[in-house]
């Protein structure tokens, strides 16, 4: 299963799925592990979505060592972006991350970003390629995976669904 919530769409008595259609817009946020960096000034991130000439946007503390910011765009959007200790362009390049080359995409300095149909995190470590893990708030599946039972089909008044998760007994049916 994907990390990501997945709609799954079919026309009746169809086995052929359905794709949902393209959001107009979907929240892309990106974050910063900070670990072992000076934050006394503020984190700050800056990049194509912020409009030209570029702008350096504030990023909250999310959790941990983690900071993020949230910005609504266009699936199919894509561009460069950057971390930043200090909030003006003064200096700036002191402030700066440094991007390894191996994870560079754009001016031969930057980071860069294609935003997907699907609201996402660009959740990386401060001048690393590593990405980090951050929770989706979704439930980890079990490692054996699950069964989805829906009956009777067709259904008239009342569906009902059984969730099996493999190598365990089936759990009683829930009325939908």
């Amino acid at each position: 299963m994907p990390a990501h919530d997945t709609l799954l769409a079919f026309r009746w008595g169809d086995c052929a799925p359905l794709q949902p259609p393209t959001p107009d817009s979907v929240n892309v946020t990106f974050a910063v592990d900070m670990t072992n960096k000076d934050v006394s000034n503020g984190v700050y991130v800056t990049g194509a979505f912020t409009g030209s000439p570029w702008q350096i946007v504030p990023m909250a503390h999310w959790y941990g060592n983690l900071y993020r910011y949230t910005k609504r765009m266009h699936p199919g959007d894509e561009g460069a972006y950057y971390h930043l200790t200090t909030g003006t362009w003064t200096n700036y390049l002191q402030f700066r991350e440094q991007v390894p080359a191996a994870c560079v995409k754009w001016y031969n300095t930057d980071r860069g970003y294609t935003v997907p149909p699907r609201d996402t995190v660009l959740a990386v470590k401060w001048g690393s390629c590593e990405t980090v893990n951050v929770s989706t708030g979704m439930p980890a599946l079990p490692a054996g995976g699950v069964t989805l039972i829906l009956y009777p089909n067709p259904a008239t008044h009342i569906l009902r669904a059984d969730m099996e998760v493999v190598g365990q007994k089936r759990p009683e049916s829930a009325s939908v």
